[in-house]
């Protein structure tokens, strides 16, 4: 997308979005939890849910840069900067939606500075802290890197400033990737442990057979994997004009995604598998939820068909172009949102204790629907998200919007080191 005025319209989509959702910040700072939808048994909702999925998508951004940074795959290289600092954008906004759904968001301070050593939450503030660090010291390397390349050809002032004096040399672009295969090679054990962490948030609550398993991080990793190669070629082809060779690497990160969703679909068979022989009372009725009762829905419509059975329909069918995989990395963070939302809420709709279900009144309901107020505030947030992003694409050299070369050159580097 090389036309500016599209992406200025975005932006004022996005605001809308924003302005929209503004009751539901009103209604948040000054109203508490009074208007939430969340109950005594239900006590994480549609805030949580939002907050594993854009969690998990930042550690699957970083997971394709590392395909260039780690793994030498130099075709996506010049998608890399867009790739960390979407990661950081995804990031930053699930804090807001996880502190929103505190009672008291200051109290995210005292996860960071009064931790417990044996708690999983106390974990997964300092690998969030490492994670960012890395995220930002790479970020800042690749586009220091790119202000001295545009200095050098004479860009003017303000771009020799932001390259802190930067000489681009084939020496210096040696030193550059050696950096980033070391750095990256950290970066990439953390962006693989952050949906993990997070999926062991939940793993660890045994008052919570179905989220009790040791098989939720994996399948939590993979779906983040996958949503994040979606939202790179989502991005990618929203963005991007690049010819030939910009075409191929897109068609080659979507037959990638296309194989993490069928690895995720295969894994969470297993896993069903072997919850149905084991029999256990606690885990067929929440598995009756969602497989036969109200939320079979989101689980057929959303996760199986839209989610997996048609990407993959799309992505391995024939005559594969940008359009159809644009809609396919589309119907993936469909389907990938859908599981974060059957992850979070339909276990907690069947009670440790039978009795709790038959307790009156609507602060004990099992019953779950997102409230206004809870819909308001999640427009607000993915509208500024929106925007940050669009600002952070204008201010920063995050893409080359109309250069081609710059895919050719990455694609014939990669198939003469694989030569070599």
């Amino acid at each position: 997308m090389s036309d500016p005025r599209k992406t200025l319209v975005l932006f004022v989509l996005c605001a809308l979005t924003a302005l929209f959702g503004l009751p539901g910040l009103y209604d948040r700072v000054y109203f508490g939890h009074q208007h939430l939808a969340t109950t005594q048994n239900v006590t994480w909702g549609l805030w949580a849910a939002v907050y594993a999925f854009l969690s998990g998508a930042s550690g699957g951004l970083y997971v394709v840069a590392a395909m260039g940074f780690v793994l030498g795959r130099h075709r996506f290289r010049p998608l890399l900067p867009l790739c960390l600092f979407s990661a950081l954008v995804a990031l930053g906004f699930a804090f807001v939606f996880i502190a929103a759904d505190l009672g008291h968001p200051l109290r995210l301070v005292s996860a960071v500075f009064h931790g417990n050593a044996s708690s999983v939450m106390a974990w997964m503030t300092y690998l969030y802290a490492t994670f960012i660090a890395i995220v930002l010291v790479q970020l800042g390397a690749l586009l220091r890197a790119e202000w001295g390349r545009r200095a050098a050809r004479g860009a003017g002032r303000l771009h020799r400033m932001l390259s802190l004096g930067y000489r681009w040399s084939p020496e210096q672009e040696r030193r550059d990737r050696r950096f980033h295969q070391v750095v990256g090679a950290i970066g990439l054990l953390s962006a693989i442990s952050l949906p993990a962490g997070v999926a062991s948030l939940f793993a660890v609550v045994r008052a919570v057979p179905h989220w009790n398993s040791g098989g939720l991080p994996v399948t939590c990793t993979l779906s983040s994997i996958a949503s994040g190669s979606a939202i790179v070629i989502g991005l990618a082809i929203f963005l991007v004009r690049g010819g030939e060779a910009f075409r191929q690497t897109i068609l080659s990160l979507a037959r990638f995604m296309a194989c993490i969703v069928a690895a995720e679909a295969l894994v969470a068979g297993f896993e069903l598998f072997i919850t149905l022989k084991s029999g256990a009372p606690h885990e067929i009725v929440v598995l009756k939820q969602i497989v036969f009762g109200n939320y079979a829905w989101m689980f057929w419509g959303l996760q199986i068909i839209a989610g997996t059975a048609l990407p993959l329909v799309i992505v391995f069918g024939t005559d594969l172009n940008l359009k159809k995989v644009a809609a396919a990395s589309g119907l993936v963070l469909v389907g990938v949102f859908a599981f974060r939302m059957l992850l979070v809420i339909p276990p907690q709709t069947v009670p440790a204790f039978p009795q709790l279900a038959e307790v009156p009144g609507a602060r004990f309901s099992t019953n779950y629907l997102p409230s206004v107020s809870e819909w308001s505030f999640t427009a607000l947030a993915f509208g500024l998200m929106g925007c940050l992003f669009i600002l952070g694409y204008w201010l920063l050299p995050l893409v080359r919007r109309r250069d081609a070369l710059q895919f050719e050159v990455a694609r014939r580097s990669e198939s003469h080191r694989q030569a070599a």
